[in-house]
């Protein structure tokens, strides 16, 4: 069975530019950011069949139900694991079978996120990562306009299955070079069961 990917994250709007992440800005002060920080508890999805290891501060609400690739998703509904920190910052995560590529199933994602918001239909920025030891590509934009919310997403193939990991925080684009670092350290505490 094909992902259809459809998703749905917070209300996005367009961008101008493609820095590349060692471009972005680091905070300022006055500005809020959040620190990455040692794994504190780690959680198991028994939907999907990884654990993440999350920093201190952060809570889990399990999916409870599998997603069937055919429905959009926000970190509200019943398909997501949820990941939320004690500062306001959101993960959530989700999977289905997919026989797309890795460039097609984020191309896709970045596409839904354009047809069900005011998102860009171009991200700031896209590069190569690994989640859990498999190729992954991050993608980055802001929502609705430049300097508002920072929405991070990669996807990653699996066995056969697409996983999409989501990162959200509401800040100015000086925070972003911080929400990144954290993003990036959830995913490098990602294993596939």
């Amino acid at each position: 069975m094909s992902a259809v990917v459809a998703l749905v994250t917070a209300a996005c709007g367009t961008s101008g530019t493609t820095p590349a992440a060692s471009q972005l800005p680091t905070a300022s002060v006055g500005q809020p950011t959040i620190q990455p920080t040692a794994p504190a508890s780690l959680f198991t999805s028994s939907v999907y069949h990884y654990s993440i290891a999350l920093p201190a501060g952060w809570t889990a609400t399990s999916a409870t139900a599998a997603w069937d690739g055919t429905v959009a998703v926000s970190h509200t509904d019943p398909f997501a694991d949820l990941f939320s920190s004690s500062t306001g910052t959101l993960a959530w995560a989700y999977a289905a079978p997919t026989t797309k590529s890795l460039a097609d199933l984020s191309a896709a994602q970045t596409a839904s996120d354009a047809a069900a918001h005011p998102c860009p239909t171009t991200v700031e920025i896209d590069e190569p990562t690994t989640v859990g030891g498999d190729p992954a590509r991050l993608t980055m934009k802001h929502c609705p306009t430049p300097g508002d919310t920072l929405i991070a997403n990669t996807a990653v193939i699996h066995d056969g299955i697409g996983y999409f990991f989501y990162f959200q925080h509401s800040s100015n684009a000086g925070a972003d070079a911080a929400d990144v670092a954290v993003f990036k350290t959830l995913l490098s505490g990602v294993e596939f069961r």
